[in-house]
């Protein structure tokens, strides 16, 4: 995929999160993939997206720290499963659109 092809769909993307989403939580490893993505729902979204890495034995101490470091070079906000919570809790739902059939 050239540059320009990658640089096409990573703007489709912040545009789709825009249209479509009030608030996202991206799975984050902090690797390439989950990366362009936060990087793209930060954009769209600003504080109304946030990045979650699992914790626990799964997930090794460095690639957290790895994560962590991945999320501040992005600016979104890399959060755990209790603060997660909070983040959904006062969540407002838009009415459907005839474009938008996406349900939270």
């Amino acid at each position: 995929m050239r540059n320009d092809q990658a640089s096409e769909q990573a703007l489709a993307l912040v545009e789709h999160l825009r249209s479509e989403y009030y608030r996202v939580v991206v799975a984050f490893s902090g690797g390439v993939d989950s990366a362009v993505v936060a990087a793209a729902a930060f954009r769209a979204l600003g504080s109304n997206a946030v990045a979650w890495t699992s914790l626990g034995a799964a997930v090794p101490e460095a690639d957290r720290a790895s994560a962590m470091s991945v999320a501040r070079s992005i600016g979104i906000d890399r959060t755990k499963l209790g603060n997660l919570l909070r983040f959904y809790r006062p969540l407002k739902l838009r009415p459907p659109s005839p474009s938008n059939d996406n349900t939270i």
